[in-house]
């Protein structure tokens, strides 16, 4: 079990530390309001951009201190309670569950920084199709999507284990 504990800790803060990272060096490189660069043509561009709500700008507050609180504290709680529910089942947890939960945990808190001390987050990546704007997002959305497909995958696909999500979640 320790194991496996030190295994999600480090997991989970390396997943944080490679977004923060990735801001890092996408605030350094990339100008605010410049055109975006084409890294993969018709798919993928990056250009800096600041969020100061959820997904898709949802719920932005515009720098309003109540809106910042609101949002960061939704965070640290569900932050916190992802990391109890891992640490008081990590027994029953699954290798791939507790690498979902590495993904997600770890993007939250890389987002989370960013909310917290930033009052927004930092995003670089713009997908597209063509001319069609699709989303634009960061490492840590990445993280925290390819950690749900993971879960929902052992879920549906491999819900037979005893130690698969639906089992934990009980």
């Amino acid at each position: 079990m320790h194991i496996k504990l030190t295994c999600f800790i480090i997991g989970t803060l390396l997943v944080g530390f490679i977004d923060q990272a990735s801001k890092k060096i996408a605030i350094s490189y990339l100008l605010l309001g410049a055109p975006p660069i084409e890294m993969i043509p018709g798919f993928i561009d990056f250009k800096l951009v600041y969020n100061s709500g959820v997904s898709f700008g949802f719920l932005s507050h515009n720098g309003s201190t109540i809106g910042w609180i609101l949002l960061s504290s939704v965070t640290i709680f569900i932050i916190a309670y992802l990391i109890q529910l891992v640490i008081r089942r990590i027994s029953k947890i699954s290798k791939l569950g507790l690498t979902s939960f590495c993904f997600i945990i770890g993007g939250a808190l890389g987002n989370g920084v960013d909310r917290i001390f930033y009052q927004q987050v930092t995003d670089f990546m713009i997908f597209r199709i063509g001319d069609i704007t699709l989303f634009v997002n960061n490492l840590a959305d990445d993280a925290i999507s390819i950690g749900l497909i993971l879960l929902i995958f052992e879920a549906l696909i491999l819900r037979r284990s005893k130690n698969s999500i639906k089992a934990i979640l009980k």
